[in-house]
């Protein structure tokens, strides 16, 4: 398991990665992103673009939310098998001094 500790609020940090619809705005080498399907529960299908010149990679992922906890993306359908799940936990950390 990767563990990273990023400073920005748990708030920040899910507004971010929540945001797939404009993924295609602000990430390099994503060229598309799209939400395809939202659910009643607030999880969502959402279909991804990833390229750099002539490889183009097309994927769909099932995200699921819970504000600002934690994001879960599940591995749907594409054309490679190179693909994971990920689960991002996003918590808040106070800053602790010891003498």
């Amino acid at each position: 398991m990767n563990i990273a500790i990023i400073r920005y609020s748990p708030e920040q940090m899910f507004a971010v990665v929540a945001a797939v619809d404009l993924y295609e705005d602000f990430l390099p080498w994503c060229q598309r992103s799209k939400i395809i399907r939202r659910n009643s529960d607030g999880s969502f299908d959402a279909e991804l673009e990833i390229g750099f010149k002539f490889l183009v990679e097309s994927y769909v992922s099932h995200v699921e939310l819970q504000k600002p906890k934690y994001i879960k993306v599940h591995h749907v359908w594409s054309y490679s098998l190179g693909l994971h799940n990920w689960r991002i936990i996003i918590r808040s950390f106070k800053r602790v001094c010891t003498q």
